[in-house]
């Protein structure tokens, strides 16, 4: 629509400071994010348009304020989800993830499988490539989502 068109023309590269050929080629090294209800959501720019407009991955609402987020490491990321995961549900528990693809580029494109795959295991989690994810009725990008499962004897229970 002439909105959409008019409010991804707003939202310019100048205006993140960064070189519009690593954008092309690497969006994931730029995620947005967006407050909504009181939380912070990441964004992911779809694609670069001629004019140097970025059109979103996802719907943005109008006069909403995008900031340029900061980049964690996948490994750390990982590592620290796992900690969390294993001290909710035990090490026998398994977890089934919904991971986006623009995580995946990002693995893939810096050479982090053979890091990642090793955490992924000692984990017990199976991944889906997903373009978005659904969390608590929002739409989020660039994000790993998922469903941890207990053995049954988490946490000392039977």
């Amino acid at each position: 629509t002439r909105r959409r068109r008019e409010f991804e023309q707003s939202i310019s590269r100048q205006r993140l400071n960064i070189e519009l050929d690593v954008l092309r080629r690497q969006p994931y090294k730029f995620p947005l994010s967006i407050r909504c209800r009181n939380q912070t959501y990441v964004r992911a720019i779809s694609k670069v348009l001629p004019d140097a407009s970025l059109v979103m991955e996802g719907a943005v609402e109008e006069g909403a304020v995008i900031s340029l987020a900061e980049r964690e490491s996948i490994k750390e990321q990982l590592k620290r989800l796992c900690s969390e995961i294993t001290s909710r549900v035990g090490e026998n528990g398994i977890v089934l993830g919904f991971d986006s693809l623009y995580r995946r580029q990002e693995i893939d494109e810096e050479g982090l499988l053979e890091t990642v795959n090793p955490i992924l295991s000692q984990q017990k989690m199976a991944l889906c490539g997903t373009l978005c994810e659904q969390f608590g009725g929002i739409h989020l990008n660039a994000t790993l989502t998922g469903v941890a499962i207990a053995s049954g004897r988490a946490h000392g229970r039977e």
